[in-house]
């Protein structure tokens, strides 16, 4: 009879549980019913990413890697000579004309350009008189810079105001009085000249072009150049990197110059390196632009397969994946994984390997010794 009891007992207990798994199974399955459908996708999504995220023994974006202990990129730039070059230059001349006051007015309007006004200096009227009465007005695109009575045949030359100049320039010449008879200038050999200084020569660039790759692995960068000049009558020297102004001052003569850069002052693609000296003579040599490159010598990982994980490998395989930077270079390295060695020789970006039978259960070490510059995007380990 206990016997029995026991028996029954047990039976008992089994039907409880089994009715309480039942309960459970129906208020899941209720749940996923009710829930809406956007929820429940996400639901299933996250499981399913579970088991994929298995199959994933190892994954990373290692960077660059380097053979080389000095990791650097120079970028060299063609000698430069730059001179001031200043010439006096004619912009506007007139052999003669006459101005008046009586009872009717007779002005001079001259038009004139200049296509550099920033370096335009020292302009100037000068001319003649062969007659002179009244006062003399001379106006420049509004601006007063002369006005009086000229008593000589050969006067001293007007200057312009070299803030008055403008590209488009309109000069006016009146003159004033009264009484008889009417006030008159006769003007004769008038000429309007400057002092224009041909910027281009005082000016030199170059481009260079910056790799996605080594733009995201700069660590610094620097400009050097050799500045051979005459230190008593050289002027200021600009040196710019894509328009923006990272140097201005009196160049050390004959001495190394080194100017550092932030990664911020370049960019992806082309950059522009500029010099420009404001007066005298200087050559430029030994012009160059280095990037210091962020480095590894070598690479190495471990990575842990679960006996579940070796399980499915016995019946499906692991894959090495390492997917290069496509920069057309060869791709040299070591690998060794578990002790295994293993080489990469090859110019393709993806590098494959099936791996099945030297993954171990447990503790698994992959290394990996760049044999020539590397830029390693990816390296992934899966089971396929």
């Amino acid at each position: 009879m206990i016997i029995n009891k026991k028996a029954q007992y047990k039976a008992v207990a089994g039907s409880s549980a089994g009715a309480l798994i039942g309960l459970i199974t129906v208020l899941i399955i209720a749940y996923l019913l009710i829930i809406p459908a956007s929820e429940r996708q996400k639901l299933l999504d996250e499981e399913t990413q579970t088991i994929t995220d298995e199959n994933i023994l190892l994954q990373e974006s290692i960077g660059r890697l380097s053979k080389s202990s000095d990791d650097k990129n120079t970028h060299t730039i063609s000698n430069m000579y730059l001179k001031e070059v200043t010439e006096s230059s004619v912009l506007y001349a007139a052999n003669s004309f006459i101005i008046k006051k009586g009872i009717s007015e007779q002005y001079k309007t001259i038009e004139f350009f200049i296509e550099d006004p920033e370096n335009t200096k020292n302009t100037m009227i000068s001319f003649n008189l062969q007659s002179r009465s009244g006062t003399l007005k001379i106006i420049l695109n509004g601006h007063s810079i002369f006005e009086g009575e000229i008593n000589t045949e050969s006067p001293q030359p007007i200057q312009i105001n070299k803030n008055y100049l403008e590209q488009k320039n309109k000069l006016e010449i009146q003159v004033h009085g009264f009484g008889v008879p009417a006030k008159i200038y006769a003007f004769e050999n008038f000429k309007i000249i400057a002092d224009i200084t041909n910027a281009q020569k005082q000016e030199s660039s170059h481009l260079i072009s910056i790799s996605e790759t080594e733009y995201s692995n700069i660590e610094h960068a620097y400009i050097d150049f050799m500045p051979y000049c005459n230190q008593n009558t050289v002027g200021v020297l600009e040196l710019y990197l894509n328009s923006n102004m990272l140097f201005s001052g009196i160049p050390n003569c004959n001495s190394l110059a080194r100017i550092n850069l932030d990664s911020s002052d370049l960019m992806i693609g082309s950059n522009e390196i500029k010099f420009r000296l404001l007066k005298g003579t200087i050559n430029l040599e030994q012009i160059r632009l280095k990037t210091i490159l962020k480095t590894q010598k070598t690479w190495s990982n471990y990575f842990y397969v679960s006996e579940k994980q070796y399980n499915n490998i016995q019946n499906n395989q692991a894959i090495l994946e390492i997917q290069f930077s496509d920069d057309g270079y060869l791709k040299e390295a070591e690998l060794e994984l578990n002790n295994e060695p293993d080489i990469i020789n090859q110019n393709s970006p993806y590098f494959t390997r099936d791996i099945s039978s030297i993954i171990q259960k447990g503790n698994n070490y992959l290394f990996i010794k760049p044999d020539s510059d590397l830029n390693i995007l990816n390296l992934e380990i899966k089971i396929e």
